[in-house]
């Protein structure tokens, strides 16, 4: 599968730098994009969700895909791929980590303003500090 292929596939989709672009993730109720695309120079496509933590496998099957259409043919020196030491830019990381920021950040002001948190605002918060969780076990 080539990225031209891919991108239509997805929802939300916005580009962030060359060969980047983040998505709102297929494998859960995405409002806003949390899931990183990422062509590499090879051919290969990564994808990560830093709201779910989906991996780029479950996120192709769940577009109804297969996995192995993520890697292209491997090259014929019979060397494989090259292990990517950081897949994902730390731009593309810190712009999902801002979205979870502003949701905890805005029921901080209701708060302080007195005004009472619903379970389903708690549920978001909730949701906000695991996502922020996971893109620290991320960059470890």
């Amino acid at each position: 599968m080539t990225i031209e292929a891919l991108l239509p596939r997805l929802d939300g989709v916005k580009k962030t730098g060359a060969n980047r672009w983040l998505a709102r993730c297929s494998v859960h109720e995405d409002k806003t994009p949390s899931m990183a695309v990422r062509l590499l120079d090879d051919g290969r496509i990564l994808l990560h969700c830093f709201g779910c933590g989906a991996n780029g496998i479950e996120i192709i099957q769940s577009l109804g895909l297969d996995p192995a259409e993520l890697f292209p043919p491997k090259p014929v020196n019979g060397h494989g791929y090259s292990k990517e030491r950081n897949p994902f830019n730390a731009s593309d990381v810190l712009k999902a980590l801002l979205h979870e920021a502003t949701i905890i950040n805005l029921a901080a002001s209701d708060v302080l303003t007195g005004v009472p948190i619903s379970e389903a605002d708690y549920a978001r918060i909730t949701v906000a500090r695991d996502r922020i969780s996971q893109a620290v076990n991320y960059a470890r």
